[in-house]
């Protein structure tokens, strides 16, 4: 600023001639992260020299031609964000609690020198600030249903624009069977949820018993459960296998197809006809389920499997009898979806009895996440377990010095994103550590777990 401002004072040959000088400041900056420094020029020279110059005003010159500042940003050690459900959750209506998902994990994470914060899914900040003091993100077995939309486009926005890591690591409830299907964690990981291989599962034949009742009309400040209903269904539909079979039953006082047992191929007429379901009327569960009694036993599939979401109560009168005939004179499963507090009581006994799963939600906008996380599990093509060996396709830096793995015991099924590099596969060529570069940042997916259910040897591998 002295140099351009005053040149015409400066170069008077009476005042001398400018000189660069150095000036170190001493001490040291304890915490990582961001720094702010000042430097002001002190001294009478100045004032002395721009004294006879009304053009000038020494407090303009001290105030801003005195003075200079800049931002260091000191690295510390690596700050990771890990986001785990807690022990002891318990897994649908078998009675079964998930383990411990993250602790060896964490435990690696601390040995190395990274610093780790472990917080609940529900507890992920939604800001980005907050994030970004973060260098990576790791999701471990987290169903996207515990994530509100607001959560994920955070954590989407935080890889892309600003740059932050994202991994993955699977377990029964993430990547497919986790609901991430159509969701920003399926846009930002290196992986598709869907299997891409129709030979890999066996048919399937769905229904989806809807609620129509007024009640689904409600927003709660957002969608209309119906709406939110609806998405679930179609986002559903478009997991299916061409050579599937898929129906929608909407009830309120009284049931009615609105689509008919039909291949799964006709995309484009299902989702219209499922976008013409309007919220009206009481509830009537056992008129819904009448309805598919009497078709779905005939249908010609291995699987036989229907969801109902509901959102009120209703007479349970008979409920009972017709799930326990369809399941074991037929094979068909039945898993229920609970709406707010009003949702009927016994949904859970219902999917019990029906060798499903229940699931229950305050929050409407996680159905559409519940309803695809069920149609993965209906399949039973998902979840791989059994004993292998991960194989090594392509050369990573994530693998140096590493020759050789303990086995794996399972993993979740998903399908590599063109532009992915798999770095280990499984034995049935299924993706199982994928990494890519996504806007600034990165994003990995181990698609096996961090927990003795799949990964027992690996915790005590060095």
């Amino acid at each position: 600023h002295l140099a351009e401002d005053h040149r015409g004072v400066l170069d008077d040959p009476g005042v001398g001639h400018l000189q660069e000088q150095v000036v170190a400041f001493p001490g040291a900056l304890a915490d990582a992260g961001e720094h702010r420094e000042a430097a002001v020029l002190l001294g009478d020279v100045v004032d002395e020299l721009l004294d006879d110059d009304a053009e000038y005003s020494p407090t303009y010159l001290k105030t801003i031609n005195n003075q200079l500042s800049a931002i260091s940003y000191l690295d510390g050690p690596p700050r990771i964000l890990v986001l785990a459900p807690p022990p002891g959750e318990p897994l649908g209506v078998s009675g079964d609690v998930g383990p411990e998902e993250s602790a060896a994990l964490i435990s690696a994470l601390e040995s190395a020198g990274y610093t780790v914060d472990r917080l609940l899914p529900s507890e992920l900040p939604s800001e980005l600030p907050e994030l970004a003091g973060y260098d990576s993100i790791v999701l471990v077995d987290v169903p996207a249903r515990e994530l509100s939309n607001r959560q994920m486009t955070a954590v989407q926005t935080y890889v892309r624009d600003l740059g932050g890591g994202l991994v993955a690591v699977g377990g029964p409830t993430s990547y497919g069977v986790g609901g991430y299907f159509r969701t920003h964690l399926e846009d930002v990981l290196p992986v598709d949820m869907e299997i891409k291989d129709e030979q890999r599962r066996p048919s399937l034949a769905i229904v989806f018993v809807i609620d129509h009742s007024g009640s689904m009309a409600e927003t709660s400040g957002g969608p209309a459960k119906v709406e939110l209903a609806k998405e679930a269904a179609m986002r559903s539909v478009e997991m299916l296998f061409p050579s599937d079979q898929v129906g929608v039953v909407a009830f309120d006082d009284t049931a009615s197809w609105v689509i008919p047992l039909t291949a799964a191929e006709n995309q484009g007429d299902i989702l219209n006809a499922i976008g013409s379901i309007r919220a009206g009327g009481g509830t009537d569960i056992l008129a819904g389920l009448k309805a598919v009694s009497a078709v779905l036993p005939q249908a010609e599939a291995h699987l036989k499997h229907i969801i109902l979401l509901t959102d009120g109560g209703a007479d349970p009168t008979g409920l009972p009898e017709l799930v326990s005939e369809m399941n074991t004179g037929f094979g068909i499963t039945l898993s229920t979806v609970g709406i707010g507090r009003d949702a009927a009581p016994f949904l859970e006994d219902l999917a019990r009895l029906g060798g499903g799963r229940y699931h229950f939600t305050a929050d409407p906008a996680a159905i559409p996440q519940i309803f695809t996380e069920e149609t993965s599990l209906a399949s039973r093509a998902y979840i791989e377990e059994h004993e292998f060996f991960p194989e090594q396709v392509s050369p990573s830096t994530v693998l140096s010095g590493i020759n050789e793995t303990p086995p794996l015991l399972g993993y979740v099924a998903t399908s590599p994103k063109e532009a992915a590099r798999v770095i280990l596969q499984t034995d049935k060529g299924d993706p199982l550590l994928a990494t890519w570069q996504y806007g600034l940042g990165r994003a990995t997916a181990f698609t096996s777990d961090a927990s003795g259910r799949w990964a027992k040897q690996w915790l005590g591998w060095e």
